[in-house]
């Protein structure tokens, strides 16, 4: 099998510092600790909306993407409006025959400018997708600073097994299992990299799975910048997106507060990835892991700053007045009760939901915990530690 994406080349082109996607600078911690406060910007964004809005899900060439087809036609895309039950509006790509060169994939490149900020202030490659069916290794996405072995590369790929999916960084060899992401629902997939950083990290529906290091590139990489879809000549799949985004800045977010130890001896911790805005441009997941299997949880919050006042048995971490979020169940292994529970919510999606009545101003800060059913716990319910963050426009 043929991974286009993957296959190393020989490169004989010289190489140049001038060219950032060719030979990156590397920043000096020094040097990083002069440059003025990063700014966070989303360079690139695929987003497909919400059910009813847009009527009907964008071509990604209209905004700003290009579509690169080397199977002629073979491979089908298109929209999806909404995608079932979702809520979602998607552009599917569907490559379910095997042929030589059985591939097509969007595009997005950076100018060298960008490519440097990139490096400089920390970036995010995010994908909310959900799969429907694979044979082997084929939807991919990727972010690479230009197609020399001196250039810097992450990419993944992704698999179905069984109700899981395997997610697989081909040219460094680490694997993730992404438990539940093909439960039939959309899921969030994140790259990212601190400020001058040359590995990133990977996660989950924002929990963290691990580190993919950098890797050298190739001549099969974007010359500097993203690609995203069917990327072998041998697997299949078909594969719905509603959202990627590559983002360039620090991460907006900070955990603070203590969890409450549940009565399965877990102590819920919190998570995040993506961006808040009050414009719904991109996702927000904020999720819960360590809570009480098949039981109910929910995210509240508060507007008037971090808070730290004993309550229910733990401790509430952000000053009244609340507002609470929709229910949701918090899934994980059958009875007996253990810790296997969690809880994802995309708050830009939640705030879009109540079209504009839940839209919070630009610049509010947040502070929100989760809270969810413990029947074993004397008081009865659970608590995790907190998330403080601005939504931006």
């Amino acid at each position: 099998m043929k991974h286009l994406n993957a296959e190393p080349v020989s490169d004989s082109r010289s190489l140049s510092q001038s060219d950032p996607r060719r030979f990156p600078m590397r920043f000096t911690p020094l040097i990083l600790a002069l440059l003025p406060g990063p700014l966070a910007a989303q360079l690139a964004t695929y987003d497909a909306g919400t059910a009813g809005q847009p009527p009907v899900a964008p071509d990604p060439v209209t905004q700003g993407w290009t579509f690169d087809d080397p199977s002629g036609g073979l491979v089908t895309v298109g929209d999806l409006s909404p995608d079932g039950s979702t809520g979602l509006n998607a552009w599917f790509i569907d490559d379910q025959v095997t042929f030589t060169g059985g591939r097509a994939h969007h595009a997005a490149l950076f100018t060298p400018q960008n490519i440097q900020d990139a490096f400089v202030k920390g970036w995010s490659l995010t994908m909310r997708m959900r799969m429907l069916n694979s044979s082997g290794l084929d939807n991919f996405y990727e972010y690479a600073t230009g197609t020399s072995s001196a250039d810097d590369r992450y990419l993944l790929f992704f698999e179905v097994q069984g109700t899981d999916i395997l997610a697989n960084a081909l040219l460094t060899g680490q694997t993730f299992l992404c438990t539940g992401g093909h439960d039939g629902a959309y899921h969030t997939y994140t790259l990212s990299t601190a400020p001058g950083a040359l590995d990133a990290s990977f996660e989950f529906d924002g929990v963290p799975m691990g580190t993919v290091p950098r890797a050298g590139s190739n001549g099969n990489a974007p010359d500097g910048g993203v690609h995203w879809g069917s990327g072998s000549s041998g697997a299949t799949m078909r594969a719905h997106y509603n959202l990627v985004q590559f983002r360039i800045g620090p991460v907006n977010g900070v955990t603070y507060c203590t969890g409450k130890l549940n009565s399965s001896g877990c102590v819920p911790a919190i998570s995040f990835s993506g961006t808040p805005s009050a414009s719904n441009a991109g996702v927000f997941d904020i999720g819960a892991s360590g809570l009480v299997n098949n039981k109910t949880a929910l995210f509240f919050f508060g507007l008037s700053g971090r808070h730290n006042l004993s309550f229910q048995g733990g401790v509430l971490c952000a000053l009244p007045p609340l507002k609470r979020t929709m229910m949701q169940g918090t899934g994980g292994n059958p009875p007996p009760a253990d810790c296997s529970g969690t809880a994802t919510l995309d708050f830009n999606q939640w705030m879009q939901k109540g079209h504009g009545a839940n839209v919070l101003p630009v610049g509010t800060q947040v502070q929100g915990q989760f809270w969810y059913l413990d029947p074993a716990d004397p008081v009865g319910v659970g608590l995790s530690d907190a998330i403080e963050f601005t939504v931006e426009p």
